[in-house]
């Protein structure tokens, strides 16, 4: 056994623990990203970084093994601006949006992009987000935003919205969504080789649907139709992202760090029922274990630099690294970048 101190708690842990074992036996948190308890430690991220005062070394706690003695300090200011250099880095090679335009613009914060789902698959009892009210008198600030703009025309959100006020769809107050200032990931602009991938996510691609009765308004296939014109813009893991919710907690900032050049977005689906956006990932090589240990073809990292990136050797499809592994990946995936569609 050994015996050290983390934020002056003494603690006897076994010869071959780490760090994060020590710290988690004495119920002290140390924030991990590319950490998964299965698999081995990569120690990529560097968030889970602390303070041996002993030595005056920074480590990676996910990996380093305990030592006798050791005096280790998880959270201090000087800690803290480590991990949020950490983030900002990651954040500098992450494009992809926490929430959708359309729903950042909306005065009363609405999850768009879920009602437009949920409207799209004919699920009205579940379609109306917050109160009849809260679209009275608004200039649709959600669509002049919308990314389908750029391609052809928004998406008639407030057609989509007033059909549902009028038929009184609604759910419960603990499905309504509340306006919380939280970290935000922004894709920007969408650029014109970018067009065809936002499209991908699109049931609809025709141009915007109009009201046969227009002062009636949608009727109800009319309001499915048009909702299934949405781009989902939003991400598919915006309240579990670990990069999210890390950047939150320490003030990370997007623009801290910025590349040359960014990079095109790309969606690739499996089977129709997960999606993986390589633009979101930070190369953490979660994925790359779980798959190497289940699949006969597992992901690897292809490339080198800032142009590295996770993917399948020799150009072969992403369904070969997923038969077997699809819903481990999405559930380890600290980012959005894997998901379920």
């Amino acid at each position: 056994m050994f015996n050290i101190f983390i934020n002056n708690i003494n603690v006897q842990v076994q010869e071959n623990a780490t760090i994060l074992d020590a710290a988690s036996q004495i119920g002290i948190h140390i924030p991990t990203m590319c950490f998964a308890k299965e698999l081995k430690p990569s120690a990529s991220c560097m968030i889970c970084m602390v303070k041996d005062k002993t030595t005056g070394k920074f480590l990676a706690s996910c990996s380093a093994l305990v030592q006798e003695g050791m005096q280790i300090e998880t959270d201090s200011d000087e800690i803290k601006i480590l991990r949020k250099n950490a983030l900002e880095l990651l954040l500098s090679d992450h494009r992809g949006d926490c929430e959708a335009p359309c729903q950042r613009a909306c005065p009363s914060h609405i999850d768009i992009p879920k009602m437009n789902r949920q409207v799209a698959s004919d699920n009205f009892n579940f379609a109306n987000p917050v109160t009849e009210k809260s679209c009275e008198n608004c200039d649709a600030p959600c669509e002049k935003v919308c990314r389908r703009k750029s391609i052809d025309s928004p998406v008639a959100i407030m057609q989509i919205r007033n059909y549902t006020n009028q038929n009184n769809f609604k759910i419960s107050d603990k499905n309504k969504t509340k306006s919380v200032k939280k970290f935000n990931s922004t894709y920007g602009k969408i650029r014109e080789n970018d067009k065809s991938e936002f499209l991908k996510e699109a049931e609809n691609k025709r141009s915007r649907i109009e009201p046969k009765n227009i002062l009636s308004g949608y009727i109800k296939d009319e309001a499915i139709a048009e909702a299934k014109r949405c781009m989902h813009c939003d991400c598919r893991k915006s309240n579990s992202c670990t990069l999210r919710n890390l950047s939150h907690e320490y003030d990370a900032k997007q623009q801290s760090y910025q590349l040359d050049e960014k990079k095109i977005i790309e969606k690739i689906f499996y089977q129709n029922s997960v999606i993986y956006e390589p633009e979101k990932c930070i190369k953490c090589g979660i994925c790359i274990q779980i798959t190497e240990k289940t699949e006969d073809v597992a992901f690897a990292f292809i490339g080198r630099g800032f142009n590295v990136k996770v993917s399948v050797p020799f150009n072969d499809k992403i369904n070969k690294a997923l038969s077997k592994s699809a819903t481990e990946c999405v559930k380890f995936c600290p980012t959005g970048s894997l998901a379920f569609k």
